[in-house]
C-alpha cells in the first residue's frame, strides 16, 4: 500500500500495486469496518501517492509520469515528464494546472492542463549546493502560493547531515525558508503544515489547498 485517504463519510481509500491479490494498480474503498465497497483496477506496475480531484478522479504518480484515472478504472490522461523517476505526489491547482514532485528527479514541475511544462524549479542547478536535492517527496501548497516540501535523503539512519530536508519555495521558485536538524532526524519524506488548519475537521487537497471537506 502506497497511499491512504480518509473520506468525509468515514470510508478510506487505499492504493497500491497488486493489493488484495488483484494484479495492477488497485484503488480500494473500505467502509468504517474495513469492508470493501468499491474497487478500481488500472493497468500498471507502479504507483505512489494518489490525490482526489474535486470532480472525483484520481491523480496518480506512476514512476515516470502522472496519470488521471476515473473511479471505474480508466486512465483519462497521462503526462510523462523527462526526469521523473519514482514521481511522488501531484495536485491540481485552482487554475487547472498540475504541480508534481519528481521523486529521484529532485525537482518540482508545474504542468498546464494539456501536460505542457509551465515551469520547473528546485533542481540541483537552481538551489545552493548545501540543499543537496536528492528525492523530492511529499509537499503542501500554502494559501500564499508557496510550496513546502520534503527533500528526502535516503533509507535508514545517518542522513541528518545530508542536505536540507524541509524547503519552502515562493511562487518564483526561490527558497524562502528551510529546516534541518541532524541530531533529531535522519531523513524526512512527509510534511504537513498545520498552521491555519482546524484540526478538528477532515482536510483534503482536492482543489490544491489543504481545506476542510464534508
Amino acid at each position: 500500500m502506497t497511499a491512504a485517504r480518509r473520506q468525509p463519510n468515514g470510508h478510506t481509500l487505499i492504493a497500491g500495486v497488486n493489493l488484495a491479490g488483484i494484479t495492477g494498480v488497485v484503488v480500494l474503498e473500505l467502509d468504517a469496518n474495513d469492508k470493501e465497497v468499491h474497487r478500481a483496477i488500472f493497468p500498471g506496475d507502479y504507483v505512489r501517492l494518489i490525490r482526489q480531484t474535486n470532480n472525483g478522479t484520481y491523480l496518480m504518480c506512476c514512476n515516470d509520469r502522472i496519470r488521471e484515472g476515473s473511479r471505474d478504472g480508466k486512465y483519462l490522461r497521462e503526462f510523462p515528464v523527462e526526469g521523473f523517476y519514482h514521481a511522488w505526489k501531484g495536485l491540481r491547482l485552482p487554475n487547472g494546472n498540475l504541480i508534481v514532485t519528481a521523486g529521484y528527479g529532485a525537482f518540482v514541475v508545474e504542468l498546464y492542463a494539456n501536460g505542457k511544462i509551465v515551469r520547473k524549479f528546485g533542481g540541483k542547478e537552481q538551489v545552493p549546493a548545501e540543499v543537496n536535492p536528492f528525492f523530492y517527496a511529499m509537499f503542501q501548497l500554502l494559501s500564499n502560493g508557496h510550496i513546502v516540501l520534503a527533500n528526502w535523503q535516503g533509507h535508514g539512519p545517518g542522513f541528518g547531515q545530508s542536505g536540507i530536508q524541509l524547503l519552502e519555495f515562493n511562487i518564483e521558485g526561490e527558497i524562502v525558508w528551510s529546516w534541518s536538524k541532524a541530531d533529531l532526524i535522519s531523513s524526512l519524506q512527509g510534511v504537513l503544515v498545520l498552521d491555519g488548519l482546524d484540526t478538528t475537521k477532515l482536510h483534503d487537497e482536492r482543489n490544491g489547498l489543504m481545506e476542510p471537506v464534508s
